[in-house]
């Protein structure tokens, strides 16, 4: 697997649902509690901390940011 995708089958999933909550965050009516928990994740904080550490902004900080593009 990570010989064909360059990452463990973890990292990767994360990867994927941090590119999908990226998406979901562009619609600001949709809650950040309700992102977390259509990704599979059970708690908020860890998502929110999680989205963080792999894209640098905090998910009220990526929003602002994608409102001005």
């Amino acid at each position: 697997f990570k010989r064909k995708t360059g990452s463990t089958p973890g990292q990767y999933l994360i990867n994927r649902k941090i590119t999908a909550a990226k998406e979901f965050l562009s619609d600001k009516q949709l809650p950040i509690k309700q992102i977390a928990y259509r990704l599979g994740f059970n708690d908020v904080n860890y998502f929110s901390r999680l989205f963080k550490n792999k894209t640098g902004l905090n998910t009220r900080q990526f929003r602002e940011k994608m409102s001005e593009l």
